[in-house]
């Protein structure tokens, strides 16, 4: 009931946008609840690399202390396929086009948002069919760190820790509201404070053929739904 509230017309554009929207775990139950809830609806959905996509979720992983460091192919395969079946690109978009139709899907690359943040709004705006608005750098432009590992693991847990005991603090005080409103405003000064046991990292390339011969199948299958050359991905 929540959701749907959000989505009530007052002639505005409505925009609800999520990595997790085309995560395989989620995607049945999001298309579920989006063709529940919502009736008139236009769906993009931006992609990157499927090996750079896969490579940067692990790493993200690690900084927020949900994996450990140093997994090779094997360990990741096993122990955290999410990793890789988020980058299986084709059947996530095909699903979409089955449920909401071919018209109502726009797919977009991350690349064109780090070329040119104008020409992709434009763009983004122009299969809205809304007039250009400005919108914040915060919510065009990549603000993750890319390809960054931790200096110190230890470190990290501590700062993580303990921004989740203030969060439960907050919460069982009911002032949670407040403090997301708080939270929001420095959310730069928490991402630079995190940044600073950040280190640049790459990932091997043992590993980035492994994941190339992965996703190999599924970028040509991907070419014929989107019927362009990806060449560039391989």
């Amino acid at each position: 009931d929540w959701y749907k509230q959000q989505f009530i017309s007052n002639n505005k554009v409505k925009i609800d946008f999520s990595v997790s929207y085309s995560y395989p775990e989620n995607i049945d139950d999001v298309i579920f609840r989006i063709k529940k809830h919502i009736s008139n609806i236009k769906i993009f959905i931006i992609i990157r690399n499927p090996v750079d996509r896969a490579y940067s979720d692990y790493l993200r992983s690690i900084r927020m202390g949900e994996v450990k460091k140093n997994l090779n192919y094997e360990t990741i395969n096993e122990k955290h396929p999410e990793f890789l079946l988020r980058g299986l690109y084709a059947n996530i978009i095909k699903k979409y086009i089955a449920a909401f139709d071919q018209k109502n899907i726009k797919v977009f690359f991350y690349d064109d948002i780090d070329k040119n943040p104008d020409l992709f709004a434009k763009n983004l705006f122009s299969y809205l069919n809304v007039e250009k608005i400005d919108i914040p750098d915060s919510l065009i432009k990549p603000n993750e760190p890319k390809s960054k590992n931790l200096k110190y693991v230890t470190i990290n847990k501590l700062l993580i820790s303990t921004k989740l005991v203030i969060d439960s603090i907050i919460r069982a005080i009911n002032l949670y509201g407040c403090w997301s409103d708080f939270k929001l405003k420095f959310l730069k000064c928490w991402h630079q404070i995190l940044g600073l046991n950040h280190k640049e990292d790459k990932i091997d390339e043992t590993l980035k053929n492994k994941f190339k011969t992965y996703y190999k199948q599924d970028i040509a299958e991907l070419e014929k739904v989107l019927k362009i050359n990806l060449k560039n991905w391989n």
